[in-house]
């Protein structure tokens, strides 16, 4: 018997396959000319990068006295609050603030484990108390989708603590509202003019080494959302890697970029543009110590 033809494919389904295979092929480009899209597709949300967004969120409401733990879609604040009435606004501003940060998975439940001081009550409690959850809706509850981080642990024990948290923040405080750290224009590459701050920056952490430190990352508002976030996470890693080439090796160091989203300068111009593009350092908890062979 002669061979069965096989079926001729037609002009017509030749033809519909081309603007498929087009398709395809014009979905490829875009993902790999996009890293914002190729990083959302390729990283899987991570218990580090809910740590170490929640840190910073918590210092950055100025809650330094406080302490976070996030872990499995579980938020624990904890810490001593100078009064009752303390205590609960600062409950619910973290609470807000938290819940509005994405990108690395949805705390669902809160839990507060703070305490109140038995100490007199202080200007600090006075002015903490009166404060409401509404007055801390433009920091409390800004978009920081995206947000990623990187944690470099080393293997060193870290010395005791000589400095307290409060002075090797006013260290960096100083330091940076006097200089600043360049890039290029849309890079992350530090300029060789900053070199001599990163040196100064790497002496403050040094003596700062029982502490956990987290560098931010910050652009203005030009430019598009993930674009900004992308390159201010760069730039804190930029910084983050420098500091630890320099010899900053006894401590957890973070990097965050939050992009546009926490301006210290308002206005649509040079200026505010200028001050908003920034590297800030914030000095978090005791890094944990590392325990030695042979011991419990």
């Amino acid at each position: 018997m002669p061979a069965a033809k096989q079926p001729v494919a037609t002009t017509a389904q030749k033809s519909g396959a081309k603007p498929r295979l087009k398709i395809v092929v014009l979905t490829l480009a875009l993902i790999a000319c996009s890293p914002v899209v190729w990083h959302r597709l390729t990283h899987k949300p991570d218990g580090s990068k809910a740590q170490a967004a929640a840190e910073s969120t918590l210092l950055h409401l100025g809650y330094d006295w406080a302490t976070i733990s996030v872990q499995n879609g579980q938020a624990i604040i904890s810490g001593e609050a100078p009064s009752e009435g303390v205590r609960a606004v600062a409950y619910q501003r973290v609470r807000t603030a938290i819940t509005a940060l994405t990108g690395f998975g949805t705390v669902r439940d809160f839990q507060d484990k703070m305490t109140v001081s038995a100490a007199p009550p202080t200007r600090y409690e006075v002015a903490s108390s009166s404060q409401t959850v509404s007055d801390a809706q433009p920091d409390a509850t800004a978009d920081v989708v995206g947000v990623t981080a990187h944690t470099i642990e080393t293997s060193a024990v870290n010395p005791p603590a000589k400095t307290s948290r409060e002075d090797c923040q006013t260290e960096f405080a100083d330091l940076m509202s006097k200089s600043k750290i360049a890039f290029g224009v849309d890079s992350a590459k530090i300029e060789a003019s900053s070199l001599p701050l990163v040196d100064q920056l790497v002496s403050i952490a040094k003596r700062c080494a029982s502490y956990k430190l987290i560098v931010e990352g910050h652009t203005d508002l030009t430019g598009r959302v993930a674009h900004n976030r992308d390159l201010s996470q760069r730039r804190a890693d930029a910084v983050r890697e420098a500091l630890v080439k320099h010899g900053v090796t006894k401590k957890a160091i973070t990097s965050i970029g939050f992009g546009a989203s926490r301006p210290i300068a308002k206005g649509e111009n040079e200026a505010a543009y200028a001050k908003n593009r920034r590297i800030e350092f914030k000095v978090g908890a005791l890094a944990e110590q590392p325990k030695l062979a042979g011991k419990k």
